[in-house]
């Protein structure tokens, strides 16, 4: 990753000392997010595949390809044994530290047609202004239900939740493989409500969109 060492100023700050900072070289581009494992000295670093960094050294233990065109969204179960990973299709995996893929969250094709048929979400802004006053929209959008933006677990293992950027957030029964219930369409204002961002409750009965 590239990165510049902090400065010896910043670490007194914290009152550490160089050999205290360990930094992971990463020739590559950023991750997609880094957790730690419930023992904190693993740490995970998401882009394409699944990384494994010792957090000690700062050295890469190994890496995990996955069954999709890149990780998208993805959340670490919580004994820190599998990951459950979102790509650019509405599917969900759960894979364990070996590259295992355990189970496998798949729509129907109805649901997915169904799903499908809102119009999707900006995945991100932008635009272009010429001098002859011309306006170029350079917005991309996801596609149409596929792309998975945001995905949680219960801390008991029973339930995932996912979203889209769309009106929907799914909610699913880990021990069945199977949809459990849909969160959103037209709230109390009788608008849709684009959810982007989705956390889980420790007991799976409670999940929070935003």
């Amino acid at each position: 990753m590239p990165s510049r060492r902090p400065s010896s100023g910043i670490l007194r700050r914290f009152g550490l000392q160089p050999g205290d900072v360990r930094v992971l070289d990463r020739s590559r581009g950023p991750p997609n997010g880094v957790r730690f494992l419930m023992t904190g000295d693993v740490a995970i670093a998401a882009l394409g595949n699944i990384e494994l960094w010792d957090a000690a050294t700062g050295t890469q233990k190994s890496e995990i390809p996955l069954p999709m065109d890149g990780v998208r969204a993805w959340a670490v179960s919580p004994g820190g044994e599998a990951f459950l990973c979102g790509g650019r299709e509405a599917d969900l995996r759960l894979i364990d530290l070996s590259g295992q893929e355990i189970l496998q969250l798949t729509l129907s094709h109805d649901a997915l047609k169904y799903l499908s048929s809102e119009s999707p979400g900006l995945a991100s802004f932008g635009a272009v202004h010429y001098p002859d006053g011309s306006f170029e929209d350079r917005s991309e959008r996801y596609a149409a239900y596929r792309t998975v933006c945001s995905v949680a677990m219960s801390r008991d293992g029973h339930t995932a939740v996912s979203a889209y950027g769309q009106a929907y957030a799914l909610v699913w029964d880990l021990p069945a493989g199977k949809l459990r219930v849909c969160l959103g369409e037209a709230g109390l204002t009788d608008r849709f409500v684009r959810i982007y961002r989705v956390a889980c409750a420790p007991n799976g009965r409670l999940v929070l969109t935003g």
